[in-house]
């Protein structure tokens, strides 16, 4: 099942060179639950490494920030953070603008977002869950700056986490937090229930339980989506009451997600003969265009409007598919960005390579887009195109015993712009409503056997949005965390 992302995989560290990843890696991965079975949720007092035992809760204890209005650096210890009010006057003003929070989260630990980033626009705060090498950080944020959550996940440095809202507006967490050598602690979910965190058992088993996704129904039941047992391609666990229930998920193909229908039916989402489909009500359902060799997509459901969304990153733009009626739309100025100053090969030890070269291409780069869905059905596509200004030279080098000539970077002034798109399914076109100078994107790190992961994450509730870019300056890799109210937008 895995095999298509074991290559991606691969394929990644081989060229990563920002340093390791905190935790386990992994690769293709399973878990003895077999179909229909059940785990009694032991909830563990957070902040600490979880085990099983008598039913506990916490309140996290918040960790004050430095909050700014001015840009500043990163300073102090490992660990600590700087929070920066971010700058989106070239996009609107006070007091009609749409964006109701700016933060630039800033951490001194490197590799913050490395492991991938979860944020969500809860109704009294906007929430990141995100990671660095070294340490899990949770943080809650307003419109003045942000506080870092202390005692929930701090057990789980490094890890990749995924991160939703129940009906009520509460946060839930899913991470992977199997240790080696024994396989220990397993998929856990995390949960804010009557202002006291509880850390639970999904299901453990002999083996990594990679979380693809966390959904919570209309009844705040939460559905947490893995890799399955070995007599089956995907699981799905529901919590209800202190009891989750595992059972087993038809395959639609590989590179799968998972989401939850208008009606709370569980949705799989995959590829197969190069298109992406959606098994809604055991039918499988096509969407959108034929898909290039590397898979990038994101798909979300709405109660009203169509079944099931996605947009799909083609080879040369983004596309918004809608179904079971069959729809798409694609949405220009999203090509993506070329590298004019790439390596190339050289006849041998006294080639001449060429002169300096200057890279001012414009396009996306791999993943850096994100969709979502509010209540009342629209689609919300945000994707940052990036501007290159570098200048480079080259160098003759080898590798074994071939001859290329290499480029060194002299200097790098790339920036990036963020679109964000109002999307109807099929009762408009796309309209762009937002357009705002950022930071240039940094991918994050090779997922850990879970879904890619993407510098845009993009989440809705109700009429709001919230957004998260990993970005870096001349100074280090950030995240930003915007919110909107789409209600306020043109």
């Amino acid at each position: 099942m895995f095999r298509d992302e074991l290559i991606a995989f691969s394929c990644v560290l081989a060229l990563a060179a920002c340093g390791p990843i905190a935790g386990d890696s992994t690769g293709s991965s399973s878990t003895d639950a077999s179909a229909g079975s059940t785990t009694t949720g032991e909830p563990t007092s957070t902040g600490v490494q979880p085990t099983t035992g008598e039913a506990t809760s916490t309140t996290g204890e918040p960790t004050t920030l430095t909050s700014t209005t001015e840009a500043s650096t990163t300073t102090g210890e490992p660990g600590l953070c700087d929070v920066v009010q971010g700058d989106h006057a070239a996009a609107c003003r006070e007091p009609d603008c749409a964006i109701t929070v700016d933060l630039e989260i800033r951490c001194q630990d490197g590799g913050l977002g490395v492991p991938g980033m979860g944020v969500a626009a809860a109704p009294d705060a906007t929430w990141l869950v995100t990671a660095s090498w070294n340490e899990a950080l949770l943080f809650r944020a307003d419109a003045d700056g942000a506080e870092s959550i202390g005692g929930v996940i701090d057990a789980y440095p490094g890890k990749q986490f995924q991160m939703t809202l129940g009906p009520d507006g509460a946060p839930h967490i899913v991470v992977d937090a199997t240790a080696i050598p024994n396989y220990t602690d397993g998929l856990r979910h995390l949960g804010l229930v009557g202002g006291s965190w509880t850390d639970t058992l999904v299901t453990d088993g002999e083996q990594y339980v990679p979380a693809f996704d966390v959904k919570v129904d209309s009844a705040g039941r939460p559905h947490v989506f893995f890799d399955g047992p070995k007599n089956a391609d995907y699981a799905a666990a529901v919590r209800e009451g202190e009891t989750w229930t595992t059972h087993d998920i038809a395959s639609a193909g590989s590179w799968a997600r998972f989401v939850l229908g208008p009606d709370d039916q569980e949705i799989a989402l995959g590829v197969a003969d190069d298109h992406l489909h959606a098994l809604v009500d055991g039918e499988a359902v096509p969407l959108g265009s034929s898909l290039p060799l590397t898979v990038r997509y994101q798909a979300a459901s709405a109660p009203v409007g169509p079944t099931i969304a996605a947009a799909l990153q083609l080879g040369d733009a983004l596309e918004v598919a809608w179904g079971p009626n069959g729809g798409a739309a694609g949405i220009a100025g999203t090509a993506p960005v070329g590298n004019p100053c790439g390596s190339i090969d050289a006849d041998g030890p006294d080639a001449t390579c060429p002169g300096p070269c200057q890279d001012d291409s414009v396009g996306m780069q791999p993943e850096a887009f994100s969709f979502a869905r509010t209540a009342d059905g629209v689609g919300w596509l945000a994707w940052v195109v990036t501007h290159r200004d570098v200048a480079s030279h080259y160098e003759l080098g080898q590798i074994e015993g071939d001859y290329f000539c290499v480029g060194q970077v002299d200097s790098d002034a790339t920036t990036g712009v963020l679109h964000l798109a109002r999307v109807p399914l099929g009762a408009g076109a796309p309209t762009e409503v937002l357009v705002l100078p950022v930071a240039d994107v940094v991918p994050s790190g090779p997922p850990q056997g879970g879904p890619r992961l993407s510098a845009v994450t993009l989440e809705a509730f109700d009429r709001d949005l919230a957004l998260a870019l990993r970005l870096r300056d001349d100074v280090d890799s950030y995240i930003r965390v915007i919110r909107l109210d789409t209600l306020a937008l043109p």
